[in-house]
């Protein structure tokens, strides 16, 4: 689990940022290159160019070391893109490797090449070719900056058919349009459209007892994330009805979320008002002591005692049943005697 966290982190660095070091090796070769002088006169000029001329090398380095076909993806002519895309699906078992690099491309727009059509077509091929080794990849790519891109990933992720990512796409119910749209139709392929039914009224501020009880169960985690995402969304109407529902679900781990989006200067002021609500109505349930979440040891339980452990040498004799109806015999004939005297 620790490994695919680091390579989802590495792959978001590739999408956003993969020419920042060679920006900055650039930038302090070119000032180290110049005189202190000159160079204390000209920080800005030269620090720009610095950055520009690194910039465009990154790109160019990085674009072609991909193979001809990924780099024919991100053009920006239309049937260029189609005819690679078309040599890449008859390529066998490389397919889905050549996709997945096409995936790491920048994530740009230069020259001739549209990293966000490079990348929706790689997750459209894979979706496509129906693999379950793509998988992974399609996961990774549904955190993607790009909307098209996501809700591309979660199409495919609905062609491939497997029931086991539906809690990777339970929180892209609370995306954009776009995207929360095709969570949906998928969600309620997988058989799970109770739930989407049920975010989508806790959305507009309408929970039942059926709703909650759906939102709080097994996807409970997901759901909070779902709603966070809507939280954070452009849309201010969906952003508000997802702190409410935040509350009134007692989702006390995202009253740190609400907290902060209270507080921020940038939150909306209807949003603002929400997230207090909401938070005020968590704060008296975040402190009460936490569920187990595990049964108690039954090791260190003490142990019962058994039958043959409790001693018996002090204990009254048992008397037999013959000995009991000689006494009460015995018992029975002097009560007599002494009632005829």
């Amino acid at each position: 689990m620790e490994g695919q966290k680091i390579l989802t982190r590495k792959k978001r660095w590739l999408w956003n940022f993969e020419w920042v070091i060679l920006c900055v090796a650039a930038f302090f070769l070119l000032s180290s290159s110049f005189g202190t002088q000159i160079w204390e006169h000209n920080f800005a000029l030269f620090g720009s160019l610095g950055i520009i001329v690194a910039n465009s090398l990154a790109w160019f380095y990085l674009l072609h070391r991909k193979p001809k076909l990924v780099r024919q993806l991100g053009s920006l002519k239309e049937h260029e893109r189609l005819e690679a895309l078309s040599q890449i699906a008859d390529m066998g078992e490389q397919v889905i490797l050549l996709l997945a690099q096409a995936l790491e491309t920048p994530l740009i727009r230069w020259g001739n090449w549209n990293g966000g059509k490079a990348h929706e077509l790689a997750v459209e091929g894979l979706g496509l070719l129906k693999a379950k080794q793509a998988i992974d990849v399609l996961c990774e790519a549904l955190e993607h900056p790009v909307s098209s891109v996501r809700a591309k990933a979660v199409w495919a992720l609905g062609e491939i058919g497997e029931p086991s990512v539906i809690p990777h796409l339970i929180p892209l119910l609370g995306d954009c349009d776009t995207v929360s749209n095709q969570a949906a139709t998928v969600l309620e392929k997988f058989g799970e459209g109770d739930l989407v039914h049920a975010f989508k009224k806790a959305l507009s501020r309408k929970v039942d007892e059926q709703a909650r009880k759906i939102l709080t169960g097994k996807y409970r985690p997901q759901v909070v994330k779902a709603f966070i995402k809507a939280l954070n969304s452009g849309s201010q109407l969906a952003a508000i009805g997802a702190a409410w529902a935040l509350g009134e679900l007692r989702f006390v781990e995202a009253l740190p979320v609400l907290e902060r989006k209270a507080r921020s200067f940038l939150t909306p002021e209807q949003v603002r008002l929400a997230c207090r609500d909401a938070a005020a109505k968590l704060r008296p349930f975040a402190y009460l002591p936490a569920i187990p979440s595990v049964s108690p040891e039954i090791a260190n339980l003490p142990r019962p005692a058994t039958a043959t452990e409790i001693p018996t040498e002090n204990l009254p004799r048992a008397v037999s049943i013959s000995e009991v109806s000689e006494r009460s015999m015995g018992i029975g004939s002097a009560k007599s005697e002494g009632e005829a005297k």
